[in-house]
């Protein structure tokens, strides 16, 4: 080694910031996590070489052009985006929190620390998961770091945010009367540009996060346009507060239920929350009416073009007075909550309900029935096959395209081909329809051509069937009937929906 500073440097002497990409490859691909993030601050090269392989290797999306995705984040993931020099702006974040609860606190603070520095963040969304390692958690401590991580998303220019999963997370801190847990949470001042929220999450309808929930959805009351809340053991005084705030653009509505509130007023309550929000044009509602609600005297949507909702909601809302939704042009009937992971009693034949709500309808609409059990499935749709043309299926004259949904697709283990032709037969103006999954029975393509023909032939109106996205049916000229495995063709039989 030449220790003279005076002479010239030494050439010829690799280091390792010198090799070439496959050796510094081969050596990168041997390191750990926290060993790939120290090489990466060591020199420029080797600062984006390792950081690059680094979140490949983890899988935490495209961040030089703007996306930060994470389901399953090693401990220096947040670290590492945030001393990355190749990413300056950050547009959309989804991070998933480890189910360690030793890493909520220190991924939260690292969180904060990283929007702020890759401001401005368009859409945030924060996953929980459903089951957590065992331990305690600091309430006090808690509360402030997510809560300083959610105000400064907020403070963004954030037009959507979503808080999704967690349930459970709450039986890990017990929440408390204290005082100061109970002061009303006052947000901070920020640009109101937030048109999206979605929080599906037990943790901001529980205290002590339920007083920022309610404070910064009063905030931003006049920029929302799209809301999504799902409540799992809710509280019926919480549950009251939320739809006590008025909306003044609401657009987009889904309100999902895991469970009752507790209290038979709950459709009472909807009703003047609904009938707050005439803007309303996209309406999700997932619990039934037990017991139903006394018909509507007046109109209270007028705008709405889209409706999924329970089939005794589907009843309720129909019950109101004649043309009172002339924009709507798609009703999706569901046979039970929508919310997956919890049990709900079947209720298919509550179905029946919605469909006779709609059989009177002048209106042609795109009606879509969803099924979210195997339980009873086949005896309901034999049960109008056996009536025939007595079945109340003979009376939607108006309707011309309906799909069928199976969640999960494989809940429908019955041969297709024995009981669809039969059942969709019953539908006098039936022209266009849409199985939105692949049937389990039909997993050969022989067996679905089969099917989509048979349909096809049974229908005298049909004018295409569309299986999932792998085949469909179209009746041409002469009644001759077109099987084809494009998607385009696939996309035609979807129109409408």
């Amino acid at each position: 080694m030449n220790l003279n500073p005076t002479s010239s440097p030494t050439t010829g002497i690799s280091t390792i910031s010198t090799l070439p990409d496959e050796i510094l490859q081969l050596i990168v691909d041997d390191l750990d996590n926290l060993s790939t993030c120290q090489l990466s601050i060591t020199c420029r090269r080797l600062h984006f070489f390792a950081l690059q392989i680094f979140f490949e290797r983890n899988g935490l999306g495209s961040l030089g052009e703007g996306v930060f995705s994470c389901s399953n984040p090693p401990r220096e993931a947040i670290q590492a985006a945030r001393v990355a020099l190749f990413v300056q702006n950050l547009f959309v974040i989804d991070f998933c929190f480890s189910e360690d609860l030793s890493r909520l606190f220190s991924d939260s603070i690292s969180l904060r620390r990283l929007i702020s520095r890759v401001s401005p963040t368009k859409r945030v969304t924060l996953r929980f998961k459903d089951t957590f390692t065992q331990g305690n958690i600091d309430v006090h401590g808690w509360e402030k770091e997510f809560t300083s991580l959610l105000d400064t998303i907020m403070e963004q220019p954030c037009e959507a945010l979503e808080v999704m999963g967690g349930n459970s997370l709450p039986g890990f801190y017990a929440p408390t009367n204290n005082a100061r847990m109970l002061t009303p949470y006052r947000p901070p001042a920020n640009v109101d540009n937030t048109h999206k929220i979605s929080f599906h999450s037990a943790i901001l309808f529980t205290s002590p996060f339920v007083f920022w929930t309610t404070a910064t959805l009063q905030a931003r009351s006049n920029s929302i346009t799209t809301l999504s809340l799902v409540f799992a053991g809710i509280s019926w005084h919480i549950w009251c507060g939320i739809v006590a705030l008025k909306f003044d653009n609401l657009q987009t509505l889904q309100l999902r239920f895991t469970d009752n509130p507790g209290e038979r007023s709950y459709s009472a309550n909807l009703l003047k929350f609904l009938s707050r929000h005439p803007t309303i044009t996209c309406l999700t509602l997932s619990r039934d009416f037990v017991p139903p609600p006394p018909p509507l005297n007046a109109t209270i949507l007028p705008l709405l073009s889209k409706l999924t909702a329970h089939a005794t909601c589907v009843v309720w809302l129909m019950s109101g007075p004649k043309n009172s939704y002339p924009q709507l042009k798609s009703v999706e009937v569901t046979s039970e909550q929508l919310h997956r992971g919890y049990y709900v009693p079947y209720t298919a034949f509550q179905v029946d309900g919605a469909l006779k709500s709609l059989a009177s309808d002048p209106h042609d609409r795109t009606i879509i029935l969803s099924f979210f059990s195997r339980e009873g499935l086949k005896v309901w749709f034999q049960k109008h096959i056996d009536r025939g043309d007595a079945s109340l299926l003979a009376s939607l004259h108006n309707l011309k395209r309906l799909g069928l949904k199976f969640n999960p697709c494989d809940i429908f283990k019955e041969n297709p081909t024995d009981i669809f032709p039969r059942w969709l037969a019953l539908f006098p103006g039936l022209e266009q329809v849409v199985f939105q999954d692949d049937l389990q029975a039909l997993s050969e393509v022989p067996k679905m051509e089969e099917f989509v023909t048979s349909v096809i032939r049974g229908s005298p109106a049909l004018k295409s069937v569309a299986l999932g996205t792998s085949v469909a049916a179209l009746r041409g000229d002469d009644d001759v009937i077109h099987i084809s495995r494009s998607h385009n063709d696939v996309q035609i039989a979807w129109r409408g929906f």
